[in-house]
């Protein structure tokens, strides 16, 4: 605990003066919500954690998109999907 709290009072210092406050309390807030998650899901025990956790990984993508597509609109989807390229996708595929 003592080494996240060291880690998110670097981030602070580091890009607090210089980048947007409101970035930095989403990712205050998704780190949050992140433990509570996984807090929530040992508390229910469940018989299958594997496939609790694979439905939990693919489900929120559908609202994810529809979100894009609402407030972003199709073409920033497609630009973005343009971009990617063989070199990006090795560097996703060597940090996993």
């Amino acid at each position: 605990m003592a080494v996240a709290l060291a880690g998110i009072a670097v981030a602070a210092v580091d890009e607090g003066t210089s980048g947007p406050l409101g970035a930095f309390a989403l990712c205050i807030a998704a780190a949050a919500c992140w433990g509570a998650s996984n807090v929530l899901t040992r508390k229910a025990a469940p018989p299958d954690a594997l496939n609790v956790m694979v439905w939990v990984s693919t489900i929120p993508v559908l609202p994810l998109l529809a979100l894009s597509l609402l407030l972003e609109g199709p073409s920033c989807d497609l630009a973005a999907l343009r971009t990617l390229d063989w070199q990006g996708a090795g560097a996703v595929l060597h940090v996993a």
